[in-house]
């Protein structure tokens, strides 16, 4: 077993590059609270949920073509670290 820093698992490049839309809405979770949010329209969005005052918020930080997924953790990271750390993403509380 490898020691020191574990490679997180997530989306791929590949297979956000390939999800097509369906009838309904649908999230696909990359990590840490990340996800990217498919429309019947086609339109691909990445967006991340938190807690504030005990009510969930959700930040959305930009559409696929122009924000890749590299760039999305990035706007992630920001976000965290605007929030002093403060846990964000799925069952926050």
């Amino acid at each position: 077993m490898l020691e020191g820093k574990r490679q997180k698992s997530g989306l791929t490049a590949a297979l956000v590059s390939r999800v097509k839309p369906k009838s309904k809405p649908y999230k696909l979770s990359d990590r840490d609270g990340l996800y990217l949010l498919i429309e019947p329209s086609g339109s691909r969005v990445w967006r991340m949920n938190y807690r504030f005052s005990g009510k969930q918020k959700t930040i959305t930080f930009g559409r696929l073509p122009e924000l890749l997924l590299g760039e999305a953790r990035e706007r992630l990271l920001d976000a965290r670290r605007v929030n002093g750390g403060a846990k964000v993403g799925h069952g926050a509380e």
